[in-house]
């Protein structure tokens, strides 16, 4: 990404965060090979709370999802890790997760220049299929797997709560 693209995402990004609290950011997939994916910036600046990525919706419900956390957020709810929440898609729980570090680098450029050099936090929310089973489940939909790669340490007794 060269300066000027980040700098007027930089510009889009503070005046979201002006407005609103914070902004989301869509990355469509670069190939057939990559996810979509979409994230937060500003829940840390404004709410202290980690910023929030998802995996494999479209541009336009992640944006509607990420922004009903945000406003779920500004209204003095909280998500961490290994919780699991029914507010946020109509009949089913999303399950929230810490990102390995590593991660972070690779998927939320934008909001690591953001929060430079202070850092911030994140949870990956995920998604269940339509029997309401997460991607690290049995018989969990094929489809909801591939979609969401987990960006967690996946330790299957962890995964349980």
């Amino acid at each position: 990404m060269d300066d000027e693209i980040l700098y007027r995402i930089i510009k889009n990004v503070r005046d979201s965060i002006n407005r609103i609290g914070w902004a989301v950011i869509s990355v469509p997939p670069e190939n057939d090979d990559n996810f979509s994916f979409a994230y937060t910036v500003g829940l840390t600046t404004t709410f202290g709370h980690p910023e929030i990525i998802v995996f494999g919706l479209n541009s336009d419900l992640s944006r509607e999802v990420l922004n009903s956390v945000g406003f779920l957020i500004k209204a003095g709810n909280r998500f961490s890790d290994r919780q699991k929440s029914p507010r946020i898609i109509q009949s089913y729980k999303v399950a929230f997760r810490t990102p390995l570090p590593r991660h972070i680098d690779t998927y939320l450029r934008v909001a690591k220049v953001w929060h430079h050099p202070a850092g911030f936090d994140t949870l990956q929310m995920i998604w269940p299929d339509q029997d309401s089973r997460f991607p690290w489940e049995p018989d969990c939909d094929i489809r909801t797997s591939q979609a969401q790669p987990l960006l967690f340490e996946n330790d299957p007794d962890s995964l349980k709560h």
